[in-house]
């Protein structure tokens, strides 16, 4: 409700809006991870009910997104995760990005 709240505060004040995302994933078709794959750790990654899902099975899982996103940094300052768990100790989640510079 706080992030609702900031978000709705902002777009009400003079020359703040909400910015359109450039690019994002809903998983709405079960079956079609939109590009996402090659998990590491991750039994059963599938799209299913609006999201993708897997059971980890290892210390460090992780999935690739889609390959020449051609998202720049500087016009694309924020990224939006919403992720479930059921995990019962804490976790710690990182991004990793890699850019034109870094060679395939």
């Amino acid at each position: 409700m706080k992030k609702f709240l900031v978000l709705c505060v902002l777009s009400c004040l003079p020359g703040w809006s909400v910015p359109a995302f450039a690019v994002s994933w809903g998983w709405d078709t079960n079956g079609n991870l939109e590009g996402w794959g090659s998990p590491n750790q991750i039994l059963g990654l599938a799209a299913s009910g609006g999201a993708m899902q897997g059971l980890t099975n290892g210390g460090d899982p992780f999935v690739y997104s889609p390959d020449n996103l051609n998202l720049p940094g500087s016009a694309n300052r924020w990224i939006k995760i919403d992720v479930e768990t059921t995990a019962i100790s804490a976790r710690t989640w990182q991004i990793f990005f890699i850019t034109n510079a870094d060679g395939s």
